[in-house]
């Protein structure tokens, strides 16, 4: 299985122009993917900055668009940010991520993530799409997320709900319910503990790893152990070198490819639960950041 996750930016690229066919070619070139995590997916925001719209002018429906544009794939979405227009139109303005795949669907579930106030900081609604793929070693659960930039009080507060909810579907998987009924919407609740979770965690290593863990107490950790997941490119394989810190990745990436700002960064994880160790031989390679800002791409092979 080949999975690419990427923060497009509502697909504008270091150019300005925003070109969602673009974004698709770039990940097709990168490999063939099976499943393409996204982050920055809009709705709603094809008007001029003015009047409420994003840079570049985006399509009135980027999950349409990238439906149109890889129609062998079953296109996922989930609304983090459900804003109203500015002008007299009635249209939705909103924001969030998708999960594109080749691969059969079974549960999809949407997680709002928590939003506690904080009058400091702009903030936006946040949200992880979680989807059941088949996959020829049995069924896995992978998640796209994006949590907040700003606010370190609902960083920490999204990343413990991340935590919960893996607790919450490997409670699932020990302890299903049966169906109702086949023609029910009270379906079995069986989930697979397996789990890929990947987004754009806009993790700050110095700064986060100071605050206390919201489960815990203890600083010091990454987010990596707030999730009690890891990283899935740890000793990975990027372009024939061993990756085996964040930074010596960056240090990679910086090489190859060009920013969109003045320094590289790169806030994008692929982290995976302990019993995905059958599922991935090679862990992962950090393609690097491209067209926009962040994107990785994790290959995995059944033993």
């Amino acid at each position: 299985m080949t999975l690419v996750d990427w923060n497009i930016q509502w697909g504008c690229g270091v150019d300005g122009q925003v070109d969602l066919g673009r974004i698709v070619r770039d990940a097709r070139a990168l490999c063939d993917f099976d499943v393409l995590c996204l982050q920055e997916i809009t709705r709603g925001f094809h008007e001029e900055p003015a009047a409420g719209g994003l840079t570049g002018t985006p399509s009135s429906d980027q999950f349409a668009e990238l439906a149109a544009l890889l129609p062998e794939m079953t296109v996922l979405d989930a609304i983090g940010s459900d804003l109203p227009s500015l002008g007299t139109n009635r249209h939705r303005r909103q924001f969030g991520n998708a999960i594109v795949t080749r691969l059969p669907v079974r549960q999809v579930l949407r997680h709002s993530l928590p939003w506690p106030a904080d009058p400091a900081k702009p903030s936006v609604l946040r949200v992880a799409l979680e989807a059941v793929l088949e996959t020829d070693i049995g069924p896995l659960r992978v998640i796209s997320t994006h949590l907040e930039f700003h606010s370190e009080k609902q960083w920490l507060e999204q990343v413990a709900r991340l935590r919960n909810l893996h607790q919450e579907a490997c409670d699932h998987a020990r302890s299903p319910a049966r169906a109702e009924k086949p023609d029910s919407p009270f379906a079995d609740t069986a989930r697979p503990i397996s789990a890929i979770l990947c987004g754009d965690f806009n993790q700050r290593i110095r700064r986060h790893c100071l605050l206390p863990d919201a489960r815990t107490g203890q600083r010091g950790l990454g987010v990596c152990r707030r999730l009690g997941l890891r990283a899935s490119w740890r000793a990975a394989r990027c372009h024939g070198r061993t990756i085996r810190s964040r930074a010596m990745a960056r240090r990679t990436i910086r090489m190859r490819f060009r920013f969109r700002h003045a320094r590289p960064d790169c806030t994008n994880f692929i982290v995976r639960c302990r019993s995905t160790q059958s599922l991935v031989r090679s862990s992962a390679d950090v393609a690097g950041i491209g067209l926009t800002e962040k994107r990785l791409v994790l290959r995995s092979t059944a033993e």
